[in-house]
């Protein structure tokens, strides 16, 4: 899998994601690792979801992990607790990477 189709897939699996609910300002960097390495972010703004291929500089969080591992989340094939015990890095404001997996993962 190229860079392009994972996040390709990855707007694709988001595509009908409903954040307008959520009213604060999200942006959370995802840096892919592997052979579909390459860096995209997922913002929440104006309670839209927003999913770009660049860096995000002045982000929230960041996640850094396999395309697979990324994809298997938002299959539903994983749970975000084994990815992140196993195969994932998170750092930055916790409270705001959770609420984006709320927004994300409730669809």
């Amino acid at each position: 899998m190229t860079y392009k189709e994972m996040f390709t897939e990855v707007r694709r699996l988001c595509r009908n994601v409903d954040a307008s609910q959520e009213k604060e300002h999200i942006a959370v960097q995802f840096n892919v690792t592997g052979r579909a390495e390459g860096v995209f972010y997922m913002e929440v703004r104006d309670g839209v979801l927003h999913i770009e291929p660049y860096d995000y500089y002045d982000r929230d969080g960041a996640i850094t992990a396999p395309a697979e591992t990324i994809l298997d989340v938002l299959y539903g094939k994983m749970s975000i607790t084994f990815a992140v015990e196993n195969f994932a890095f998170i750092e930055g404001n916790m409270v705001k990477i959770r609420k984006l997996r709320d927004i994300v993962l409730k669809q």
